[in-house]
């Protein structure tokens, strides 16, 4: 799921322009990811995008449950 989601807001910036800078990750589990992501329009002006990320993939995925919440490992094509 939380392939997914990072996938989604993926798909937000190349439909909407939407440029995602801060997230928070509510409620987690095997088949639920509940999260916030805050941003604003790119903007060409303010915004340097030399490389963008164009999905993220399944290789090497990893969440761990560590002692005071969950640590994930992703890796984005790019």
């Amino acid at each position: 799921m939380l392939i997914a989601w990072l996938n989604e807001l993926i798909f937000l910036f190349d439909t909407d322009y939407l440029l995602f800078r801060a997230f928070t990750i509510e409620a987690i589990s095997e088949t639920q990811v509940r999260g916030r992501a805050e941003g604003e329009v790119y903007d060409r002006q303010r915004h340097d995008l030399s490389s963008a990320i164009k999905a993220v993939t399944w290789h090497e995925a990893a969440i761990t449950h560590i002692a005071d919440g969950y640590q994930a490992r992703i890796i984005f094509d790019i």
